[in-house]
This record gives structure tokens, sequence and C-alpha cells, in this order.
């Protein structure tokens, strides 16, 4: 199983979880979420979305093909625990 810290795909420094995002959230979903909220929402979201039509959409603007090999729910989840809140 290859992990994304290998291929250091991605990296990730900080992102800030601002009002902005707190604001659409709140706008779409009608909740307030915390960052750990946000996480936790995210990594369940990634582990179910189907990885196979995530390709097939992007296929048409990726060169190389192959690249999309790594791509897995393991993985988007993996670089989803990297990401680093300010």
């Amino acid at each position: 199983r290859e992990t994304a810290e290998r291929h250091r795909i991605a990296r990730v420094d900080a992102v800030e979880l601002d009002t902005h995002l707190q604001a659409r959230v709140k706008e779409f979903n009608s909740m307030d979420i915390d960052r750990a909220q946000f996480q936790t929402m995210l990594k369940e979201r990634l582990s179910q979305t189907d990885i196979r039509q995530v390709k097939a959409d992007v296929l048409p603007f990726v060169q190389n093909p192959r690249e999309l090999d790594i791509w897995s729910n393991d993985y988007f989840v993996q670089l989803a625990g990297m990401i680093h809140y300010t």
C-alpha cells in the first residue's frame, strides 16, 4: 500500500478554517462546525466517494493517466489527515 508521504503529493502547510468556510457550511447545511468536526466530515466523505467516478471525471484533463493509479479512498483520507490548520 502506497502512502501519501511516499509520493509527497499535495503538500499542505496550513488551511485556514476561516469565517468564509464556516459561513458557507452554515448557509448550505444550517450547522456550525469546528475543525474537528470538519476533519471528521471530510474523512467520512472521502472514504465513501466513488474513486472510479472521480478518476473518470478528471481523466480528460490529465496528460498521464498512470498518475491516477495511486488514487484511492484511503489515499485521500491520508491526505486529509495531513491538513494543518492555522
